[in-house]
């Protein structure tokens, strides 16, 4: 895994809070796959499906954003992330502050697939990932 990798995740981490271009840093064929527990389609694919899954996911917060708390390299082309996503649901002054876990695959210097989960620990179970192959970054 190389440094642009870690680079670029922790770019789209910005860019993604401040509601800049995030789209740049995944394929045209990207898929992102859901967690189970996910009410809606389980995958969604290109362009559209990670514009379509973001704002299915944020419709109902007033203020959402994701803090980067670790990335761990699971070489030779996969980084997990975990994220605690923090917002305020819509028209209340009720605040959400919940563990997400993101398995990235990179093809190169772009992520072409993407697994989500609601926790941490689901992340780190994902098939390949363990604490045999993947080493910590901050």
């Amino acid at each position: 895994m190389s440094d642009a990798q870690l680079e670029i995740l922790h770019r789209l981490n910005v860019a993604f809070n401040e509601r800049a271009d995030w789209v740049v840093f995944y394929e045209p064929d990207v898929e992102f796959h859901m967690p189970v527990e996910w009410p809606e389609d389980p995958v969604y694919r290109g362009a559209d499906g990670l514009y379509k899954v973001v704002q299915l996911w944020t419709e109902n917060f007033d203020e959402y954003h994701w803090e980067e708390r670790k990335l761990i390299e699971v070489p030779p082309d996969r980084v997990v992330g975990l994220y605690n996503q923090a917002g305020r649901i819509k028209g209340t002054d009720t605040r959400i502050d919940q563990a997400i876990g993101i398995v990235f695959r990179f093809r190169g210097v772009r992520i072409d697939r993407v697994d989500a989960f609601f926790s941490w620990e689901a992340a780190l179970a994902t098939p390949g990932v363990s604490s045999a192959n993947a080493t910590g970054c901050d």
